[in-house]
């Protein structure tokens, strides 16, 4: 869903982008890891509310492609590139919170299974039928995309240094949801590639 204010925002990500452009997108996607350090020290400290500052690398990340666009730099290894960066710090924030012990060990490698899949059965998907575009496609459906992923934890952990601290059952009932997404979203995409491979097979 949070996917999908993309384009409204992307004259933000053009300025945003604009002091970056003499920097190769490549380079900038791997210097985006070190921006989601910071909130993970503090998830892997046990606050929850600095720890929100993973969000600041999460909108670095959107740089390296609107970099690429606007110096015609893109390339498929870069996009291949991106997307495992993407798994690597998603899996690195929610290790920190972890290690933090603001979540049961449990919850969290489960939605780290979840979230990988969802990566990987897209992958697939377009690989399989023959889907010569990648990135956003007709695979590209769900509730627990990658955007709406940050989202969900981002406001998550603010109200849970607020409000339950203590206990932190505002982000244990944050990743509950986010859980409940991410299997929603297999399902969904699961249905979707069915569909379009199905029907392949009947017309070959």
């Amino acid at each position: 869903m949070l996917e999908k204010l993309r384009n409204t925002l992307q004259p933000l990500t053009n300025i945003m982008a604009w002091p970056f452009l003499w920097i190769h997108p490549n380079i900038l996607s791997i210097l985006g890891i070190f921006v989601f350090l910071p909130g993970m020290y503090f998830y892997s400290q046990g606050n929850s509310l600095l720890g929100s500052l993973f969000v600041v690398g999460a909108l670095f990340d959107a740089i390296d492609g609107t970099v690429a666009r606007l110096t015609g730099k893109f390339s498929q290894f870069g996009g291949v590139l991106d997307a495992t960066i993407d798994r690597i710090t998603e899996g690195m924030v929610l290790l920190s919170i972890g290690a933090g012990r603001l979540a049961p060990w449990e919850l969290v490698f489960t939605i780290f299974i979840g979230s990988i899949s969802i990566s990987y059965i897209k992958a697939k998907a377009e690989a399989a039928s023959g889907t010569s575009k990648v990135g956003k496609n007709q695979f590209s459906v769900g509730i627990g995309q990658r955007g709406d992923r940050i989202l969900i934890l981002f406001v998550g952990s603010i109200l849970n240094y607020f409000f339950s601290k203590d206990d932190n059952k505002i982000l244990f009932a944050s990743l509950i949801i986010l859980l409940i997404s991410i299997v929603i979203t297999l399902v969904w995409r699961g249905i979707m590639i069915w569909k379009v491979l199905e029907k392949q097979d009947l017309n070959s």
